[in-house]
């Protein structure tokens, strides 16, 4: 079993998560997505495994303030 944790999340006006991955590679994808869509807000977390699907915890908000991607309120 891998115990590695993974992360997933969603830009603000989707209906899908991103597959599990590292950190930086989620990071990293939900800005591509966020800035191909015309999206300022993203969410990130960590994957918890439900089964076979999985739920996101300890999610935080992403928010693009006009020159960088910084934590959300």
């Amino acid at each position: 079993m891998n115990d590695e944790v993974c992360y997933s999340g969603y830009v603000e006006h989707s209906d899908f998560y991103i597959d599990p991955q590292s950190y930086y590679e989620a990071f990293k994808f939900l800005v591509d997505l966020a800035v191909g869509s015309g999206e300022t807000v993203f969410y990130i977390g960590k994957v918890v495994r439900v089964g076979y699907d999985f739920e996101l915890e300890d999610v935080m908000k992403v928010v693009w303030n006009g020159y960088d991607w910084v934590k959300g309120e």
